[in-house]
């Protein structure tokens, strides 16, 4: 219950990190809001980013909407903010829906708060319908993600290289490679390389760095036939510009 759960927050702090989940579990539904008002303001707000950010994966954006405005009214928030305009795009409102997370980027990096997920989600927005200068914008945002995590998911990365050869951003490519780091981000990167390996100024330009990534992901998987033979073939052509 609503007097149970506000009880224990305030009986005891430790247990504050399970109140915070069961209360934004029951937010999202009608007249569940009251339960945040037992709370200090500044306790509410984190709560609705977590249900929000919950409804946004299972797409409820009807709900998710409805819970940034209630937590909007309630005081300034970059990250909310962010989410707002995250809700928007996924709902279909792209162009205003990457303008609000876009301002909501700026306020975040000035604070300081900017998330890898911030990056990668507005960034991946960018790729996938910006112009030619939004989509460079993109690139450098995925850059800056895989820069602070050391991998992106196969999508995004699908979406990077297919951007940034359709721009003929090549050094886009020898950047990533270099900021791509887990051994199962060097693995997904080295495979997703293999189909663009006919890109001959591609492999003029960036040979060194993806013969770096075949090569770290031959490390882990030396019997890998077909990574084996684009090492080869990129190693002659990178030794050849040498």
């Amino acid at each position: 219950t609503s007097d149970f759960l506000l009880g224990r927050w305030h009986e005891n702090a430790s247990l504050r990190g399970q109140v915070l989940r069961r209360l934004a579990h029951a937010l999202g539904t009608p007249g569940n809001e009251g339960l945040l008002l037992g709370l200090p303001r500044v306790d509410r707000i984190p709560i609705i980013r977590q249900r929000v950010e919950h409804l946004v994966k299972v797409r409820d954006l009807k709900t998710a909407n409805r819970l940034v405005r209630l937590g909007l009214n309630w005081g300034h928030d970059s990250t909310l903010r962010f989410l707002e305009g995250q809700v928007l795009y996924e709902s279909g409102q792209v162009s205003e829906g990457i303008g609000y997370m876009s301002m909501a980027l700026e306020v975040l990096r000035q604070e300081g708060t900017v998330s890898v997920q911030n990056l990668l989600i507005l960034g991946d927005a960018l790729l996938r319908h910006g112009g030619s200068e939004g989509q460079r914008e993109g690139l450098n945002l995925i850059e800056d993600a895989a820069q602070v995590a050391g991998e992106i998911t196969d999508s995004i990365l699908d979406q990077f290289l297919r951007v940034s050869l359709d721009l003929l951003e090549f050094r886009a490519v020898s950047r990533i490679a270099t900021k791509i780091k887990t051994p199962p981000g060097v693995q997904r990167l080295a495979r997703s390389l293999l189909p663009l390996l006919d890109h001959r100024d591609l492999l003029d330009q960036c040979g060194f760095e993806i013969l770096g990534v075949i090569g770290s992901a031959l490390k882990a998987d030396s019997e890998d036939k077909a990574l084996r033979e684009a090492y080869k073939r990129v190693r002659e052509i990178a030794e050849g510009k040498a």
